[in-house]
């Protein structure tokens, strides 16, 4: 039977409490942990709700998924500008 090698890449402080219990049933604890889990139709469903955080190799070593790197999001917010309005008197 085919086996994936999964990565905990990313910290899941933030996310929802049922995607950290959902790393622990994969049986990952801290970032960088790897464990073997077999391929099969409820661990690819695990995998996928926690896809922005690990890496995912299948036996051979060929990376299946990898989380998305940080980018910088200041771009997405405009100008930063003064408050908008009339000023009082």
């Amino acid at each position: 039977m085919a086996t994936l090698k999964i990565t905990l890449k990313k910290s899941l402080i933030g996310f929802e409490k049922s995607q950290g219990l959902t790393a622990r049933a994969l049986g990952l604890g801290k970032v960088g942990s790897s464990v073997t889990q077999p391929d099969n139709p409820a661990i690819r469903g695990m995998i996928q709700k926690l896809n922005h955080v690990l890496a995912v190799e299948n036996e051979g070593g060929d990376l299946i998924s990898a989380p998305a790197p940080n980018v910088s999001r200041k771009h997405l917010h405009g100008p930063q500008h003064g408050p908008v309005g009339k000023k009082r008197k």
